[in-house]
């Protein structure tokens, strides 16, 4: 965490001159990383020894919950049946009387199952309906971030996840839903890490929501994000 000296000019992380070039601690993260392997191929391992209704239904609830929660965090409570229903539409699942189809929470969904169905596609400015402020370099800025999350990781994936998440929201290029939007990146790199595409060997299946366990921890995350954004030592964050 980055304190600045008295009488010393407050310098923000996207001010630096060698920004963006992040560091962690990577011996602080073996420890956390070697847990969330582990949990990974025992989820895995637990979706693979389903049937295909119980994947289905598995995937149905996580991505319900991944635009529940989304949006939770930034403050909006979405409709708990209008989200199911969208989400089962889109997948093409039969789950009897659906509830009345609404733009936005479709809008949401949309986002959500792009980035983790369509993991394997190229990450564009386009895509993610970039928008640009007055800001002179934020163009070239979005462009380097677009070019480094399309290339293959250096180290753990996981880590590149965290680092997408964190340095595309730092960019903060849309008029809103800034934060939203990063979480869906970074669960679209998440996706990557664990090989799941629409028609790949596990079906599709969305295994985990970041963004609920984000919206458990919210009260302890919001503190270590805040107060680290001056510094790009992030092995607190991560």
């Amino acid at each position: 965490m980055h304190k600045p000296r008295t009488g010393e000019n407050t310098r923000y992380i996207g001010q630096l001159p060698d920004w963006p070039a992040f560091r962690y601690d990577a011996n602080a993260l073996a420890g956390p990383l070697a847990q969330v392997h582990r949990a990974q191929g025992q989820l895995m391992g637990r979706m693979a020894a389903l049937g295909l209704a119980q994947r289905e239904q598995a995937t149905l609830q996580v991505l319900t919950q991944e635009v529940l929660k989304t949006s939770e965090i930034e403050g909006e409570l979405l409709n708990l049946d209008a989200v199911r229903s969208s989400v089962a539409r889109r997948l093409g699942l039969d789950i009897g009387a659906l509830a009345a189809s609404d733009c936005h929470v479709d809008g949401v969904v949309d986002v959500v199952l792009d980035t983790t169905r369509n993991f394997d596609q190229a990450l564009s400015r386009e895509r993610v309906h970039f928008q640009a402020p007055p800001a002179g370099s934020l163009l070239a800025q979005t462009d380097a971030f677009v070019q480094w999350f399309n290339a293959a990781p250096v180290g753990d994936a996981i880590v590149k996840a965290g680092l997408a998440n964190l340095w595309l929201v730092t960019l903060h290029p849309f008029d809103d839903g800034n934060g939203r939007i990063s979480r869906a990146v970074g669960d679209m790199a998440l996706a990557r890490a664990e090989e799941t595409s629409a028609d790949g060997p596990r079906g599709g299946n969305m295994l985990s929501s970041a963004s609920t366990a984000l919206a458990r921890r919210y009260s302890a995350n919001a503190k270590p994000i805040t107060t680290n954004w001056k510094s790009r030592k992030k092995a607190r964050w991560t």
